[in-house]
């Protein structure tokens, strides 16, 4: 039956290029985490485009809008036995960084002619300090007091940005490296979570601007 030949192959180039990606994040040391993390949302990719019948060279920029709106309203179980829930924003967010990273893969190898979810505009999550730490009003006070270009300045304009805004422990962030910053994806890598676990997390306008300057001027 050639049609289902036809469907063979294409699922066996899209399970082929996902490999070959991970193999490059693998030679890269991310971690064993991270890395299944990746092939979670590549493999659940690629399921969706197997139900529908398509192949890679189907992954258009329309396509790659009703993937992440069909990652945004599936429902999800946290744990074993746990209760359904939808994702949050911030999960959502972290799926769509390797299904970037992919597609741009693919782009370079000629696979794709585009890079479809550069169509996907990032919904930076919403963050507030909790209660009995800062004000949004005390935290706009000490950016106003981090004022100047001196490299200390820059520094601490940078750290303040990224915990606040990322939400990350003062020991996250003293564990951040530069290689750990992915600011065309507007993201920084914690590899020293609580637990010892890995994640990406989302960082909005100010805290990759404010990191970006401080990692090209101070």
């Amino acid at each position: 039956m050639p049609g289902a030949a036809t469907r063979v192959n294409a699922a066996d180039e899209l399970s082929r290029w996902v490999d070959r990606f991970l193999e490059t994040r693998v030679s890269q040391g991310l971690a064993e985490s991270t890395l299944g993390s990746d092939r979670r949302t590549l493999d659940l990719l690629a399921a969706w485009l197997r139900w529908r019948g398509l192949v890679l060279r189907d992954l258009t920029p329309r396509r790659a809008l009703a993937f992440v709106g069909h990652l945004r309203t599936r429902w999800i179980r946290k744990g074993w036995g746990g209760p359904r829930r939808r994702p949050s924003e911030a999960t959502v967010q972290a799926n769509l960084r390797p299904l970037r990273s992919w597609t741009r893969f693919l782009v370079a190898h000629d696979v794709l002619l585009v890079e479809p979810f550069g169509a996907v505009r990032q919904r930076t999550p919403r963050r507030v300090c909790g209660r009995g730490v800062f004000t949004v009003d005390e935290v706009h006070r000490l950016f106003v007091h981090l004022n100047g270009n001196a490299p200390l300045i820059l520094r601490d304009r940078a750290a303040l940005a990224v915990l606040y805004g990322a939400g990350l422990r003062a020991s996250e962030l003293l564990a951040l490296d530069v290689s750990d910053v992915a600011s065309d994806e507007r993201a920084v890598q914690v590899r020293h979570a609580k637990g010892g676990k890995s994640r990406w997390v989302p960082l909005g306008r100010r805290a990759i601007r404010d990191l970006m300057t401080y990692l090209e001027q101070g």
